[in-house]
């Protein structure tokens, strides 16, 4: 959770949060499907046309496939299926079917949803590069998939199954959510998906045909800010949709978005992922925060903090990353929160706070609609509001102590210039999920 704050969102799954979430993706080959491939940046009158009429592609099964169940005839990357990517050139399009979202599969486009060489070739190494998934998350071949995914090349062996499950193993709750890393089986690999990949990849499944404009330009490619520029000018708004560490990119690129081009959802929002550069470690003094407020809701109060990049450069945030309230002379004055950091958190730099002063709500010149494609890390914390826990006593911090897993300390207000401090109830003091990127 964070507080919301314009020109800053987010894709977040709304499949039931008890239901275990799975994608199926099954590589196909043939002669006649290259000769159909779209090209990595197709008109968006062709793409729309292709959708709906599902462009002579295979019919999506009307049951969701079970994970395995396609077995490995050799992968793109040789035998075993150790690869999607292919050789030469890499795929030609993937084709998308949805089983997830509780949309009826007649509301959905007949051959499922496409994307051109560009995003199909980003996906490919995406999952190709996933880290080895550790033996709990192998558990979940032969669950029902809810995206069935089919790879398409110019040449090169034909076929590999994978599974990706947003939860498996399950959580302690039941519950899955944007934090969540998925799980992918292809040959004989099994890797992890980041948890904004495999949220965008079930919401570009879940895609509707859309029979008219407006739909979804195609952003690939693009700079975060032309990308903008270009939604914007279609009466479509651009958002942060997440960021994976892709160096085949320029930084900041559009590499997927969600509603895919040709397609259309509810609103006229297109949510982005960007290309991030390989980066070292963040250094405390390569951070300045900002103490954003906070709200009250269900009996407690939510603050929020943002840490920038005022490095000049990339850097890589790692974890965990603890939070608590200090005196003033970083003496620690509240329990100590922590949060997690998923692999690859990338902060992009920020020119504005090349000279901001090192603390204070005021720091970043824009700090509450900063432009697509900056990317900074939300850390959101909890207490108890006076009425919930019986006690009226605060602890007023003077200050936010943010600690690095190296031990390097950053520091800001708590309040100031309009914006109120946060007060810690009955010595409750928590952190909320993990770090959140925007």
């Amino acid at each position: 959770m964070r507080l919301a704050r314009p020109g800053r969102l987010s894709i977040i799954p709304v499949a039931a949060a008890t239901t275990a979430t799975t994608f199926l993706i099954s590589v196909a080959n043939s002669p006649a499907e290259a000769a159909r491939a779209l090209p990595a940046l197709p008109g968006l009158s062709q793409v729309a046309a292709a959708h709906r009429a599902g462009a002579g592609l295979p019919t999506c099964p009307a049951v969701a496939p079970k994970a395995g169940a396609t077995g490995s005839t050799g992968g793109a990357g040789g035998a075993g299926g150790t690869s999607i990517g292919g050789p030469g050139a890499g795929p030609t399009r993937v084709q998308l079917c949805g089983y997830s979202l509780g949309r009826p599969l007649k509301e959905r486009p007949p051959g499922g949803v496409m994307l051109g060489a560009g995003p199909a070739t980003v996906l490919a190494q995406l999952l190709d590069g996933g880290a080895s998934a550790p033996a709990s998350q192998r558990a979940c071949q032969g669950q029902d998939a809810d995206v069935l995914m089919r790879f398409m090349y110019s040449s090169g062996p034909s076929e590999q199954a994978v599974l990706v499950d947003l939860d498996c193993p399950p959580t302690a709750t039941g519950a899955w959510g944007p934090s969540t890393p998925g799980t992918a089986f292809f040959g004989n690999q099994v890797r992890t998906v980041a948890p904004a990949l495999s949220s965008l990849l079930e919401a570009d499944a879940g895609s509707y045909a859309t029979p008219s404009p407006p739909v979804a330009p195609d952003l690939f490619g693009l700079p975060a800010m032309s990308a903008q520029k270009t939604a914007e000018s279609l009466g479509f708004t651009a958002g942060f949709g997440g960021e994976e560490v892709y160096p085949e990119r320029e930084p900041g690129s559009v590499l997927l978005q969600y509603p895919p081009a040709g397609m259309g959802d509810i609103g006229s929002n297109v949510d982005v992922m960007l290309a991030a550069p390989p980066a070292a470690p963040c250094s405390a003094g390569d951070l300045t925060l900002s103490y954003d407020g906070f709200q009250g809701a269900t009996g407690n109060y939510f603050g929020n903090l943002t840490a920038w990049d005022n490095a000049g450069h990339y850097c890589r945030l790692t974890g965990p990353v603890t939070l608590s309230g200090a005196n003033g002379t970083g003496t620690t004055v509240t329990p100590m929160a922590s949060f997690p950091v998923p692999p690859g958190t990338v902060l992009s730099p920020v020119p504005a706070l090349a000279h901001a002063p090192a603390s204070g709500p005021e720091s970043p010149a824009y700090a509450t609609s900063p432009p697509l494609g900056e990317v900074s890390a939300d850390f959101t914390f909890s207490t108890p509001t006076p009425f919930a826990c019986n006690d009226r006593a605060a602890t007023v911090p003077a200050e936010w102590k943010l600690v690095l897993p190296g031990g390097g300390t950053a520091l800001v207000r708590n309040g100031g210039k309009g914006v109120d401090a946060f007060s810690v109830f009955c010595g409750t003091f928590s952190g909320v999920g993990s770090v959140d990127l925007g």
